[in-house]
């Protein structure tokens, strides 16, 4: 059964035998490899630019650092012209360079760090190296605060790495901790990538629903407007139920009013809708030049039946008609579905 093991970068062969109460050499060794850290240069670390994670709570690490010390070393990986990319810890970077321009980081400007190596990844040779290093990103760069712009990114990363996995054969997906003290083992095979998103993000399979409506039906601004958090998923994914024209102009109707910053709440969508069903109203209906008759538009019919709509309204089980009137009432609906389909 093939399967994939983020905890396993580099694993020894030779494995302690069940019941040992001493770590074999080769088990010593791996253990150091893992809890082996090293300085670097604040310089020579580059963000990750697939993070794509907001920066909600540097504020709050600036002071922790600052009090603290770093007690989570950063995970990096090195590249070809001796930088390092960042894979874990970006929140805990940027407020270190905070502090950094503070003038209260140690004069040596040296970072603790973790070096990791996508090659020792033990993943099928198929699984692409854009996976392997998104699959690095997400299960190392843990954000404790989310933004539901932060979840959206996330559910699209996690979605491709389990495409990619699955075609290539990988069945059970297992990974540790940044430390690799403790792992997580999740199946695949039959399993609905939805179901596994929503584990891996500790969310439920229907909040997962929610922005993969809005992914699939929702429109470009409403998109954006989530992706850029000013709206969230509860009502943006009720946005997104309406046609695409009418979420267009309700997001920018809204945003058009809202202070920088400032999100799209539920009533504010309501507020929007009554606005555009007056413009709507007030709009003079232009008829076809050369009609011959009385022309009858959307608004107008809408008009008409309004007050039957409002009497449905007020009796939600509807109107009780005895057996003459409901024969009318179909004869009546029928002559104008009749007037309709003979009229040009």
């Amino acid at each position: 059964m093939a399967r994939f093991n983020m905890n396993n970068w580099g694993k020894p062969e030779n494995k302690l035998e069940l019941g040992k109460t001493e770590m074999n050499e080769a088990s010593l060794k791996q253990r150091d490899k893992r809890k082996k850290t090293e300085y670097i240069h604040i310089s020579d670390i580059i963000p990750n630019p697939d993070n794509r994670l907001s920066m909600n709570t540097v504020d709050w690490l600036v002071q922790d650092i600052q009090r603290n010390g770093l007690l989570q070393p950063l995970v990096v990986r090195q590249q070809e012209d001796g930088k390092y990319m960042l894979y874990g810890g970006h929140q805990r970077f940027e407020a270190i360079k905070q502090i950094q321009q503070l003038g209260k980081w140690p004069k040596d400007n040296l970072v603790e760090v973790k070096v990791i190596d996508m090659e020792d990844m033990n993943v099928p040779d198929g699984v692409s190296q854009k996976t392997r290093e998104k699959m690095a990103l997400r299960s190392l760069n843990i954000q404790r605060d989310k933004t539901d712009a932060d979840i959206m990114v996330e559910i699209q990363d996690w979605k491709e790495i389990y495409a990619d996995l699955r075609a290539n054969g990988v069945e059970v997906y297992e990974f540790g901790t940044e430390e690799g003290e403790e792992s997580f083992r999740q199946q695949i095979k039959g399993v609905k990538t939805q179901k596994l998103v929503a584990e891996q993000l500790g969310i439920s399979p229907a909040q997962v629903a929610k922005f993969d409506k809005v992914q699939n039906q929702g429109s470009e601004a409403l998109i954006d407007a989530l992706k850029e958090d000013r709206v969230s998923v509860a009502v943006a994914s009720s946005l997104a139920s309406k046609p695409v024209e009418e979420q267009e102009q309700i997001v920018k109707e809204v945003l058009e009013k809202k202070e920088e910053g400032e999100k799209i709440t539920g009533e504010d969508v309501v507020l929007a809708e009554e606005r555009i069903e007056k413009q709507k109203e007030s709009k003079p209906v232009e008829y076809p030049e050369n009609a011959e008759g009385d022309y009858v538009s959307i608004r107008d019919f809408k008009k008409h039946i309004k007050p039957i709509e409002q009497k449905l309204k007020e009796n939600s089980q509807g109107i009780v008609l005895d057996e003459r009137s409901y024969s009318l009432y179909l004869k009546h609906i029928k002559a104008i579905q009749n007037l309709f389909e003979k009229a040009q």
